[in-house]
Parts: structure tokens; sequence; C-alpha cells
């Protein structure tokens, strides 16, 4: 039943994304658009958790699951994001527009961004298989994506569940709710009291000291870039769209292997066989189908699964060595 209705989204996603695309072409040119289904253990763990938020009881069916496809925006800074936002909500489409959750304000998690629920052919006449399907589209700054990125990076190394589960690492979700409101100050969503701010970077810095979370995600980085047959980086094509399959096996000898397989669209049906052969393989620890306009744009948009980590490292150390300072003076 869960495959089917993953397959289900798989054509409002593409009319989301070409919509989404288009209107962020109308903000700046070089904004990020790609556009994933969700993972099976992910929507599984969803099903199956006591509680979304730690403190209402979990009651979510499968159907009513907004984010089985989702599409992704990665802007330069808060101005492009609030401007795609209000091209995005004035524009007049089929597809609907539902529901808004906005977390520039950091949640507790320290996860930052927007996201917009959208009814796919809403206010249509027509009942077509897509009616009222659910495409969930998140704005993110490129710092706001740095940390949500980094973040699934420590799931991956660890095996955490930071992201979806709201218990346990209480020192990890403690750090990364600190980076969260940091980056909320650096780019003006939430701007913070000067002795807030010291008493953060200060608390961030003695976290960071213990967790290692620098030379964590050099550690990832490292590891999946020597995992291509003993060349560095992994080899995807370029100038390709369609549906690219990656898979990361678990970690041996040092390495995260990675394989990227590529789909062409016309072969929807069997990169979800293939998806679905992947996420049974148990040696397989993440198991995703993505899109993009090409490789290039593929890597920048889902950092993690290509060992990017070089923007959030410029930030903790930033904050890391101001606190230093002020300990100095």
């Amino acid at each position: 039943m869960i495959q089917n209705f993953r397959e289900l989204h798989l054509y409002p996603l593409m009319l989301m994304k070409n919509h989404l695309a288009r209107t962020s072409a109308k903000v700046h040119k070089k904004i990020i658009v790609a556009r994933r289904l969700k993972r099976l253990p992910t929507i599984i763990d969803k099903l199956e958790r006591p509680t979304l938020d730690g403190i209402n009881e979990n009651s979510i069916k499968l159907t009513r699951m907004q984010d089985i496809g989702g599409c992704r925006a990665i802007v330069k800074n808060l101005e492009h994001l609030k401007l795609l936002q209000s091209r995005l909500e004035k524009s007049r489409s089929i597809h609907t527009i539902v529901h808004t959750a906005n977390y520039l304000t950091p949640k507790a998690s320290g996860y930052g961004g927007v996201h917009l629920i959208y009814s796919c052919f809403h206010e249509g006449d027509d009942n077509n298989a897509w009616k009222k399907t659910k495409i969930e589209v998140q704005l993110r700054t490129e710092l706001q994506h740095a940390w949500a990125t980094s973040l699934e990076i420590i799931d991956t190394l660890e095996g955490f569940k930071l992201k979806t589960s709201q218990e346990g690492h209480e020192d990890w979700r403690r750090l990364f709710y600190l980076a969260g409101c940091l980056v909320a100050h650096d780019e003006g969503a939430c701007i913070l009291p000067a002795d807030t701010l010291t008493a953060y970077r200060q608390e961030l810095s003695t976290l960071h000291a213990e967790l290692q979370l620098i030379p964590k995600l050099a550690r990832y980085t490292l590891a999946l870039h020597i995992t291509n047959n003993g060349m560095p980086g992994v080899k995807i094509p370029k100038n390709f769209k369609g549906h690219y399959l990656i898979e990361i096996r678990k970690f041996t000898d040092n390495k995260f292997p990675v394989r990227v397989q590529p789909f062409k669209i016309a072969s929807a049906a069997a990169a979800l066989d293939a998806l679905a052969a992947s996420e049974a393989n148990e040696d397989i620890i993440i198991s995703v189908l993505l899109s993009a306009e090409d490789g290039k744009t593929l890597k920048r948009a889902y950092p993690n699964y290509f060992g990017s980590t070089e923007l959030f490292t410029k930030f903790l150390e930033k904050h890391i060595n101001a606190a230093e300072q002020h300990s100095q003076n």
C-alpha cells in the first residue's frame, strides 16, 4: 500500500517541481530546486512514532501524510526566501496552498525554514487520480540547508534519529538547537540579545569540544570521497534530467560506499522497483529517489549524500572562535 501511495505522488510532484522552478527563476536564476519521494523507513518511523512533537499523541495515518512527495528550493538568503514565498502565495494556480508552517524562528530542534503544503488540482472540476494529493514545498536558505543536512549526516554516521525522534542524545540535540538559533541570528530571522548570543556561543563551543562535530563531518566527507572504486567523488551523469536512486551502504573499512543510479523520466516504474529492492536490502542504510535538473544541482541540493559540509563547518568555526575570543578578553 505504501509503495502504491508513493507512486501516486510522482506525477503531481513533477508538476509542483516545475511550478516551483518557474517561480524561483523570477526571484533569482541561481535558486536550487529539487524533488524527492519520502524514504520508506522514514514513513514507517513517522507512522509508528508515539509523538511527532514530543507533547501530543501521534494519530497520523498514511493517507493523511502531507510530505510523501516533497520539493525544495534553496535560496541565497532570507530576502530571497521571503520573495519566493510571497510569489508562490500570490501565484494563480490550480494547485492550492492549504497550510503554511513558518520556522524562521527555529523549532525546538533548531530547524529553520518555511514549508508550504499544496493540494494538487484542488480547485479543478475534473476528478483525476491526483486530485487533492498533497505535496510539501520546503523553502530554505543555504545556511538553513547546511544545518539540516549536517544533522542528517550525524544521524547517518552515528546511527542516531535526531531528525525523526524526540528522545535521546540530549547533548547532540542541544548543540543543533544552539546552532539553529545562531543561524537564525546570522540571517536576521531572529536576532538574539547580546548576552544570549554570548551564552549560546559559549555553550556551543563547550558542547563541540565534547562531541567533536566538525571532525565527525570531516570524517564523513572523507569516507564518501574515497568510495567510488578508489577514485575521489561519486560519478553522476552530467546534464541528465530524470530520477536518481542514491544508495549508501553500511560503514565498513572506513568507507560509506555510495552508488548513484540514473533513471530516465519515462522509466519511473523501473526506478520505483529499484527503490523497493534497495530498501529491502539490509546492507543498504539509505535508499532515496531524487530528482534535479542535472548532476551538479543534485549535489548542491542534497550535500548529505555527497559529503559537502564546508558551509556549515565554516559557520561553526566562526561562532566557536568568537566564543574563544570572548573568553580571552
